[in-house]
């Protein structure tokens, strides 16, 4: 009695671990991009054209959508506020235009020993 019950629970417990690997979920099949199949001719990368050096008055020729992104991003609080914070850090740090002419060199300044340090230096 004892060795049908242990043999039943252990088809019972290979019975459900073998359940537990089986999947019911209908196979994948990956579904198309939702992209373009191929570049603009006129604007592909190796082309001459780089889409990234355009401006948005040649994205978009329309006058009257190319006078409401100029008007969008002339009263553009959120732009003006980030460009005041950027002025205020390089004042409360001193930092200056990022010019060549204006810049300092940064870190340590290493230069080659000369030799009359190390002659000094020996007895």
């Amino acid at each position: 009695m004892i060795r049908s019950i242990k043999t039943i629970a252990a088809l019972a417990l290979a019975s459900t671990g073998l359940a537990g690997c089986a999947s019911m979920a209908p196979e994948h099949v990956r579904p198309p991009a939702a992209t373009a199949p191929a570049f603009d001719p006129d604007y592909r990368p190796d082309g001459e054209v780089v889409a990234s050096q355009l401006s948005y008055r040649d994205w978009f020729p329309d006058p009257r959508l190319t006078a409401l992104i100029a008007s969008a991003l002339e009263n553009n609080r959120d732009l003006l506020a980030a460009t005041a914070r950027i002025e205020q850090a390089r004042a409360r740090y001193r930092i200056q235009d990022g010019s060549p002419a204006c810049r300092k060199p940064r870190g340590p300044n290493i230069s080659p020993p000369s030799p009359l340090s190390a002659r000094s230096i020996s007895p």
